[in-house]
C-alpha cells in the first residue's frame, strides 16, 4: 500500500509540475519547487518499500541479480523517457512532456495492485502463562 501511495504522490507531482509548467516569476518558482519536494518524498518511499520488498521476496543468492536485472530496467526506462520526452517537449510543449511523464507514472502503481502479500514466514512468540502464586 505504501508503495502504490508514493508512486501516485510521484505522478501527481509531476502532473503539478505539468499544470504549472506556464507560470512564470514567484508563482513559477514556488510551485514548481513544492512539486519537486512531493516529487522526492514520493521518490524516496516508492524505493525504500521497493527495496524492503524485494529484499523479503528475493533470496540472498538471488538478490544481486534481481537487483542488477532492476537496475537495467530502470536505465531502459531512462533512456526511452530521454528519446521521447525531449522531442515531446520540443512539439507540443513542456506541459505536454510533464503530463505525459505523469500519466506513465501513475500507470505503474497498477503494477503493485496484484503482488501477493507478504507473509512473516516466523510464528508469533507467545510468552508461557505465569502460574501459581509467587
Amino acid at each position: 500500500g505504501g508503495a502504490i501511495a508514493g508512486t501516485v504522490l510521484t505522478a501527481l507531482s509531476v502532473a503539478a509540475l505539468a499544470a504549472t509548467a506556464g507560470l512564470a516569476g514567484p508563482p513559477g518558482m514556488v510551485s514548481a519547487g513544492l512539486a519537486y519536494i512531493a516529487l522526492f518524498v514520493g521518490t524516496a518511499v516508492t524505493g525504500v518499500l521497493c527495496l524492503e520488498m524485494t529484499h523479503e521476496a528475493v533470496g540472498a543468492t538471488e538478490r544481486t541479480t534481481v537487483t542488477s536485472t532492476g537496475s537495467l530496467s530502470l536505465q531502459s526506462g531512462g533512456i526511452l523517457a530521454n528519446l521521447t520526452l525531449g522531442t515531446l517537449a520540443t512539439q507540443a510543449g513542456l506541459a505536454a512532456a510533464w503530463g505525459a511523464a505523469a500519466v506513465v507514472m501513475v500507470s505503474s502503481a497498477l503494477l503493485f495492485v496484484r503482488m501477493p502479500v507478504a507473509v512473516d514466514p516466523s510464528p508469533a512468540r507467545v510468552l508461557p502463562a505465569r502460574s501459581g502464586s509467587g
